[in-house]
C-alpha cells in the first residue's frame, strides 16, 4: 500500500536533520592547507622549461597563499598540462603560420590555432578556481591588494 505524504528517511539523513544542504558545517574532516605540499616531481622532469618556471612561480603563490591543499596537487597536475598544450601549439603555429597549405593548394585555418584555443580556455578554467586571476582574487581573502594584482599583470604577460 503506498504511503501518504513525504518518503520516510532513513537514520542518517535523519541525523543530518532538515535542509542539511544549506548549512555551513564541516562535515567533521579539516583539509591541511600548504602542510607538506610539494612541487610534483612529474612535471620537474616533463616540461619544457619556460612552462616550468610559470607553474613553479603559480605554484609558490598558491602555497605561500595557503590556498593549495594535498587535494589540489592533482588539478593543478592537469593545469599545468593545460598550459604546456598551450605553449606547444604555440610553438607551432609561430613556425607553420596561422594557415596551412594542403596537398591541393588549399589553405586552410592552421588546426593548431582550435588546440591553442581549446587549451587556453581549459588553463583559465583552472586559473579562476585557483584564484590565478584578478576577478578569482578578489573573491578570495587576503589576495586582494593592488601590488599583487600588478604582480600577476606582469607574470600573465610572460
Amino acid at each position: 500500500m503506498a504511503i501518504r505524504g513525504p518518503k520516510p528517511k532513513d537514520a542518517a539523513t535523519r541525523a543530518l536533520g532538515p535542509k542539511s544542504h544549506h548549512t555551513k558545517k564541516s562535515a567533521g574532516f579539516t583539509v591541511e592547507t600548504a602542510q607538506g605540499v610539494e612541487f610534483p616531481e612529474e612535471l620537474q622532469r616533463n616540461l619544457p622549461a619556460p612552462v616550468l618556471a610559470r607553474a613553479r612561480e603559480s605554484f609558490d603563490l598558491l602555497i605561500s597563499k595557503k590556498i593549495l591543499s594535498p587535494c589540489d596537487i592533482e588539478p593543478f597536475v592537469r593545469y599545468v598540462h593545460h598550459l604546456r598544450l598551450v605553449y606547444e601549439a604555440d610553438a607551432l603555429i609561430k613556425r607553420n603560420g596561422l594557415a596551412i597549405v594542403d596537398g591541393m593548394g588549399a589553405v586552410h585555418k592552421n588546426p593548431m590555432l582550435q588546440v591553442h584555443r581549446d587549451n587556453s580556455m581549459a588553463a583559465l578554467k583552472y586559473e579562476e578556481q585557483f584564484g590565478l586571476t584578478p576577478s578569482a582574487r578578489t573573491r578570495i581573502s587576503g589576495m586582494e591588494t593592488e601590488k599583487e594584482i600588478n604582480e600577476y599583470a606582469a607574470f600573465r604577460a610572460k
